[in-house]
């Protein structure tokens, strides 16, 4: 298992209304399309699932230009509008056979059944592989936003086997900024799922942990020396998380992944 993220923060304004329906892809249990629409083939819906995520995932074949493309499984935001700054994340697994291409999640839009899609992130592993992107929504009128899943391209008539998907979400992006100058050590502990902050030679006042929606969390910590704490995540679900690290003069913020 592998978590990729391309993460940029920034400050919101306005309550955003974004939301996925069925991003796990079953509905009590019992697997399901529910919320989703697609282009070419059919999905398949198989009990193979990403970490908690449930117990069921979706898979899409890559659009071929000798039979259908492009090839997208994609759900309609209504109530998103131009200009709101959305996270998107999700796991992708390729599949033990065949070629692929990778697992692409990314924002765009539709209308009138014309598609235009925004910057995408992708990973290309057969473990299930955690990836997030933010982006801001483009569109004018007659457009309606979507959320885009899909597995590639293929011109040649080699056989391409579909990614799987799974627990797809969608957030407004945080108000919290990393600070990429920031001397903040830090160190996650695979192994104990411990997060280690060192300040180095500054005084270590206070620590705020932020999940992707801005909201802070209180995950247990201790305090190790002056300057160093070490940060229980034992109680956090897998992925991308902020800390920012309050000193006698400023505040640093770095971004971390829980695995």
């Amino acid at each position: 298992m592998r978590i990729h993220q391309l993460v940029i923060a920034c400050v919101l304004a306005n309550p955003i209304n974004a939301q996925i329906v069925n991003g796990s892809f079953e509905m009590n249990g019992n697997p399901s399309l529910e919320g989703w629409e697609w282009t070419c083939g059919d999905p398949d819906l198989v009990p193979d699932a990403a970490p908690n995520a449930g117990s069921w995932s979706a898979t899409k074949q890559p659009g071929h230009a000798k039979g259908c493309f492009p090839s997208y499984l994609f759900q309609r935001l209504p109530d998103v509008e131009h200009g709101d700054r959305l996270v998107l994340s999700g796991w992708v697994k390729c599949p033990d056979f065949g070629i692929c291409q990778g697992g692409f999640i990314g924002l765009g839009r539709v209308n009138a059944g014309a598609f235009e899609l925004e910057e995408t992130v992708s990973a290309q592993d057969l473990d299930w592989t955690y990836i997030s992107i933010s982006d801001t929504v483009e569109i004018g009128p007659g457009d309606t936003a979507i959320v885009v899943l899909n597995s590639g391209f293929i011109g040649g008539p080699a056989f391409e086997a579909g990614t799987a998907f799974d627990g797809i979400g969608l957030l407004p992006a945080l108000s919290v900024r990393e600070n990429t100058q920031s001397n903040l050590a830090h160190i996650v502990d695979r192994n104990t799922r411990m997060l280690y902050l060192s300040m180095g030679e500054a005084d270590l006042r206070d620590i705020r942990l932020f999940d992707l929606t801005g909201k802070v969390l209180q995950p247990r910590y201790e305090r190790t020396s002056a300057s160093a704490v070490r940060v229980d995540l034992n109680a956090l679900p897998q992925g991308v998380y902020f800390v920012s690290v309050v000193t006698g003069t400023d505040i640093r913020t770095i971004r971390f992944v829980n695995w």
